[in-house]
């Protein structure tokens, strides 16, 4: 990657460079890390109707469909 660019990604350069110490084919399991990743975020929206962080959801939408009566009657 160009170094005028890395900057924006530092975690992404930092792990680059770690990877890049091995001799491996990257093109070649880029699949395999593709799938990877798509199997831990299947695992975090499965999990997030259970956890803590449903309030990301659940939050906004209560604000948006709640009844604001009582606000306007103060």
């Amino acid at each position: 990657a160009p170094s005028d660019v890395t900057s924006y990604s530092f975690i992404g350069t930092f792990v680059a460079w770690i990877l890049n110490t091995f001799a491996v084919s990257w093109q070649s399991i880029f699949g395999v890390f593709w799938y990877i990743h798509v199997v831990f975020w299947a695992f975090f929206l499965i999990y997030l109707p259970f956890g803590k962080l449903k309030h990301i959801i659940t939050t906004p939408l209560n604000l948006l469909l709640s009844n604001n009566e009582k606000e306007k009657q103060v």
